[in-house]
């Protein structure tokens, strides 16, 4: 009858501590697979951000570009202004 007390008070010791062993091997689990979910949103944020940044970038460019374009016609333009100024001076002259 001994040997009885001793296996029920070994299984009434041994089952809350195997129950709280695998309660804190889940709650690891679980927070390691939330560390890696939230490392994995924090990359996916900052290639949004540089999505994003690299978008702007391409609109200056253009944007530079068109200006570039720009310049360049109205120093054509201003070019050929001195060229007829220079041109009506020599025929003045």
């Amino acid at each position: 009858m001994s040997s009885q007390v001793s296996f029920i008070i070994d299984w009434s010791v041994w089952i809350p501590i195997g129950i709280a062993v695998a309660s804190l091997a889940l709650t690891l689990y679980q927070m390691s697979k939330k560390t890696a979910s939230d490392d994995m949103d924090s990359v996916e944020k900052t290639i949004d951000r540089a999505h994003q940044a690299l978008e702007e970038c391409e609109a200056n460019l253009k944007q530079c570009g068109h200006e570039k374009d720009e310049l360049r016609r109205e120093k054509f333009a201003l070019l050929e202004q001195i060229a007829r100024m220079t041109r009506t001076d020599a025929d003045g002259n």
